[in-house]
C-alpha cells in the first residue's frame, strides 16, 4: 500500500486522529514519504509511537512534523543500552517521553534522565509501572519524595479493568 493509499485509507474512515505503532513504526520502509503524505493534511493529527531507538533527526525537517511519543528503556528492561538520548534534542511540547519502571533503581534513573536532559521543560513526561513489578502507590510516593513536578504517571487501565493478558480491549 502506497503512502497515498494510506492517506486516502485514513481520510476515508473520518477519523482526526491516527496513531503509527506496533514494533517499530519508524523503520518500516517508505516512513518518511508516508509521513510527509500525512503532514500536508491539516486536518489530520498524527503521532508517533516510537521505543526511542530510532534517531529522530532524519524527521526534522518535515513540514507539520507530527507528534512522538518516545519510551526511555529503563534498567530492568535490559534494552536500556538501545536508547538514542540525541532524540531528546529534537522534542517539543507536542511530544512525549514515557518511562516504564519495574523497580526503584528504575525510578532513580528516570529521575536522573529527567532531569539531565530537563525533559519537563521540553515535552509531556510519563512513568507507568511494569504491571505486577513495582506498585503505583510506590511511584507516587518516589514522585512526591524527589519533587518531580511535571512528572506524570500513566496506569494501564486495560490491566486494572480486565484480566491483565487480556487480548484486544
Amino acid at each position: 500500500m502506497s503512502a497515498y493509499d494510506i492517506h486516502e485509507y485514513i481520510k476515508s474512515t473520518g477519523v482526526k486522529n491516527a496513531t503509527l505503532t506496533g514494533g517499530e513504526p519508524l523503520l518500516q520502509e517508505g516512513i518518511i514519504e508516508l509521513l510527509e503524505v500525512l503532514s500536508r493534511d491539516k486536518e489530520l493529527n498524527i503521532e508517533i509511537e516510537t521505543n526511542g531507538s530510532v534517531l529522530l533527526n532524519k524527521f526534522a525537517n518535515i513540514e507539520n512534523l507530527p507528534s512522538f511519543t518516545m519510551d526511555y528503556k529503563l534498567p530492568s528492561s535490559n534494552m536500556e543500552e538501545k536508547m538514542a538520548v540525541e532524540n531528546f534534542n529534537y522534542l517539543s511540547k507536542k511530544d512525549t517521553v514515557k518511562f516504564v519502571s519495574g523497580s526503584t533503581k528504575d525510578l532513580e534513573k528516570a529521575k536522573y534522565i529527567i532531569d539531565k536532559y530537563n525533559l519537563v521543560d521540553k515535552a509531556s513526561v510519563y512513568i507507568s509501572p511494569v504491571f505486577e513489578e513495582i506498585q503505583m502507590k510506590d511511584i507516587v510516593e518516589f514522585m512526591k519524595d524527589n519533587k518531580m513536578n511535571g512528572v506524570n504517571l500513566q496506569v494501564q487501565l486495560h490491566k486494572i479493568i480486565w484480566e491483565p493478558s487480556k487480548k484486544g480491549v
